[in-house]
């Protein structure tokens, strides 16, 4: 039987896990929006089905795709709808940002 400090290390080590793989889930959906949204029109219906598309191709929960991707447009885990956002910051600039993920 493992002691409770022994317990608490799997679990810390398991959360870990558990946080780089979402970490790495939001990069590849910033990177992944940031291609769909080369084929975007000009207008909010269009841009907000393909974020809601991207999030769902990427298999990542929507809040955390969510907050990724205002934590990548303005520094904050909340914003506007993500269509007027990237209509307001323009979709080449918004394009931009997101392969900026690497960082």
């Amino acid at each position: 039987m493992l002691a409770w400090f022994q317990w608490r290390e799997l679990l810390c080590n398991g959360r870990s896990v558990l946080i780089a793989a979402t970490i790495l889930l939001e990069k590849e959906f910033l990177l992944l929006l940031a291609k769909n949204l080369k084929s975007a029109k000009e207008n909010k219906e269009d841009i907000q089905k393909i974020v809601f598309d991207s999030i769902k191709q990427s298999g990542l929960n929507p809040r955390d795709a969510f907050r990724a991707f205002y934590q990548k447009l303005t520094g904050k885990d909340f914003g506007p709808k993500a269509g007027d956002l990237i209509l307001e910051q323009g979709i080449d600039a918004v394009i931009s940002k997101l392969h900026s993920t690497s960082n």
